[in-house]
């Protein structure tokens, strides 16, 4: 017998009542995260928001597309109007794809691990390199490195398995869009050197994600 959240399989959003307060709330981090050049943040939003409307199409959830409009409209006016004088202007414009300094330092943090199986002390061009896994090999050596990569190699086969689950939940939307937020900032912040905390929130976050795969397996 299937989990009183698995009987709900489609998200209605016109029966959320807490539907504003999310969207203010979401609003609100673009706006900090646009007003402080962030661009990890910018980055989680649109790839999250790319992967709501591909859900949206493909599983027919019932969305409010009149104020989507209206967010999309703002949005772009609001963008066009202060993007030459934001601070998320000059950090793009001081950079390229190629020429990112975390692409740098992922070659060099990976240059160091290959040199110093063991663990090392020593920091890429700009300190640490900005990638969860490439950090932990640098300063705990190849077998915490390989170690990190299966972990998060099961998650992610775990979300994978969700993704293709025709019967999602609420929760199992939720987990998609959360793994996806931890898996680019992992992908381009510091995370055991600054960010520990979010480590372990992860790691309650993959509780979580396991106790919600077993669920969905033994049915």
């Amino acid at each position: 017998k299937k989990d009183n959240y698995e009987n709900n399989k489609e998200i209605n959003f016109n029966n959320d009542r807490f539907f504003y307060i999310k969207t203010i709330l979401s609003c609100s981090a673009l706006y900090i995260g646009f007003s402080l050049g962030n661009r990890t943040a910018l980055l989680i939003a649109s790839i999250s928001f790319l992967t709501f409307i591909i859900f949206s199409v493909k599983e027919k959830i019932k969305i409010r597309w009149n104020v989507l409009i209206l967010l999309i409209v703002s949005s772009s006016v609001f963008l066009l109007k202060n993007f030459s004088e934001s601070l998320f202007s000059n950090r793009v414009e001081d950079l390229s794809a190629t020429d990112d300094p975390r692409m740098r330092a992922w070659s060099e943090g990976i240059s160091i691990i290959s040199k110093n199986f063991l663990g090392s002390i020593d920091k890429t061009s700009v300190g640490f390199a900005h990638n969860l896994w490439i950090d932990v090999g640098i300063g705990g050596g190849i077998v915490p490195f390989l170690l990190l990569i299966m972990f998060s190699l099961i998650n992610f086969l775990m979300i994978i398995f969700l993704v293709i689950y025709k019967e999602k939940s609420k929760i199992d939307y939720l987990l998609i869009y959360s793994f996806i937020a931890f898996f680019i900032t992992f992908m381009l912040e510091p995370i055991f050197q600054g960010l520990f905390k979010l480590f372990c929130l992860y790691c309650l976050f993959v509780g979580i994600l396991v106790h919600n795969f077993e669920k969905k397996v033994s049915i």
